[in-house]
């Protein structure tokens, strides 16, 4: 009872994709199917996003499940210039001046600062950072997380009204243990999961 297995290529893709009013070229794109059981195909996704003052660059390389993302640009500019241009449409420069009625959301430059987490936490070898706004508009909270094992990992929160560690800990794929201890605070959650 075999089930039935792609193999093939389909080379020179070209066309266009609509994200949010943002437009994408398509190009000399390339899907491989490799006649696996699980459908998984080898993936170069070339796309191409022109803007006013720079055009970035955005390859999709690696398979479906695990696929990794390039970012280039023509004019070079760096990875959080890139992400300003693709998220606001305008560099990091413009959007500390704000736009025309006003300012941008507060909202949208944790996003920005977000996006450039990645590359700390690598450098300071943890396996996660986060920077949030603080409750009531009080400052910036910030999370910094270390998986010790597949299944466990370690965050410290620290906001400006309190410090405390956190467990987060997979029993399996749908459920999991969050455990937290703060300086006035103790608590322990199970929590369920589902992926749609």
């Amino acid at each position: 009872n075999d089930s039935i297995r792609i193999l093939g290529k389909i080379d020179n893709i070209n066309g266009f994709y609509d994200l949010k009013g943002k437009k994408f070229i398509i190009y000399n794109s390339t899907i491989a199917m490799r006649g696996l059981k699980e459908i998984n195909p080898l993936l170069d996704i070339k796309l191409k996003h022109i803007l006013p003052e720079v055009t970035i660059y955005i390859y999709i390389i690696g398979d479906k499940n695990r696929p990794r993302l390039k970012f280039l640009s023509d004019p070079l500019i760096s990875k959080k210039e890139i992400f300003s241009y693709l998220i606001f449409g305008t560099s990091i420069e413009n959007i500390g001046k704000g736009d025309r009625k006003g300012n941008y959301s507060k909202t949208a430059l944790f996003f920005l600062s977000n996006a450039m987490t990645k590359d700390i936490a690598e450098s300071l070898g943890v396996d996660k950072i986060e920077l949030n706004e603080g409750e009531g508009g009080k400052g910036v909270d910030i999370k910094v997380g270390k998986r010790l094992s597949k299944k466990l990992m370690i965050i410290y929160k620290n906001s400006a009204d309190k410090n405390s560690i956190k467990m987060e800990y997979d029993i399996n794929k749908n459920f999991g243990i969050e455990s937290e201890n703060g300086e006035n605070e103790n608590s322990i959650d199970l929590f369920f999961k589902k992926r749609y």
